[in-house]
């Protein structure tokens, strides 16, 4: 790794089993000059188990736009940073496309580093990601723009994929449902954790289930409304 040359690695975290990560990640995790870190209790945690020792810095939602200067600043300058999200691939779903466009404008380059994924991993158990796919992420939260996404996605034949909060999933299956009908639905929650659990069936099946549920951690749905 030629730090005279600032650079900026995308890494790939696990997102549950510590086991999920590749000898590449843990050997630019231990190079970088510091990491940017969605949240850094997860990452400390990972280090803590790779006994990796790293400068951390906060890096969400709510405060990428005050530290982006300060990040260009420190990459055009020629420090090499590491980008990790709570878990998985950073920028999915997660902070870090403010960055890494900025970083595009500016020349900086941006190196993947792949590695786990949740919207890959529940694809490939899927039995269906043969078919056309389309990636939504996470609803918004107003009514309004929730109504123009699912227009949207009622234009479109083909699986849509989406996460939710333990929160929310719930009213999410209902908003199929409704838009929907009684579509199969392929259920995903803590994907490689120890309560890993993969419901396959028609949504009014899964919302009768979903009562019993232990709600914690996120799901992932996906369904596809030619199948029933």
């Amino acid at each position: 790794m030629d730090s005279a040359e600032g650079k900026l690695y995308i890494i790939a975290t696990p997102i549950g089993n510590m086991k999920d990560i590749t000898f590449r990640a843990i050997e630019t995790l231990k190079e970088v000059d510091y990491l940017l870190c969605e949240d850094t209790r997860r990452s400390l945690k990972l280090l803590n188990h790779y006994q990796i020792r790293k400068r951390l810095e906060s890096y969400f939602l709510g405060n990428e736009g005050k530290k982006l200067n300060m990040v260009l600043n420190d990459l055009l300058s020629g420090k090499v940073i590491g980008l990790v999200s709570e878990g998985g691939t950073p920028c999915i779903s997660d902070p870090g496309n403010l960055l890494v466009r900025s970083c595009h404008e500016k020349g900086i380059p941006v190196v993947p580093i792949p590695g786990a994924s949740a919207l890959s991993t529940a694809l490939s158990v899927s039995g269906i990601a043969d078919r056309i796919s389309v990636f939504v992420g996470f609803l918004p939260r107003s009514r309004k723009k929730i109504n123009k996404v699912m227009a949207q996605i009622s234009q479109y034949n083909g699986n849509i994929i989406l996460y939710e909060s333990p929160y929310r999933i719930r009213s999410l299956l209902e908003l199929i449902h409704k838009n929907f009908g009684n579509v199969k639905i392929f259920l995903f929650k803590e994907l490689t954790k120890i309560f890993e659990n993969v419901s396959i069936n028609n949504v009014k099946n899964i919302l009768a289930e979903i009562d019993n549920r232990n709600f914690k951690g996120e799901y992932i749905v996906i369904f596809n409304k030619e199948i029933c």
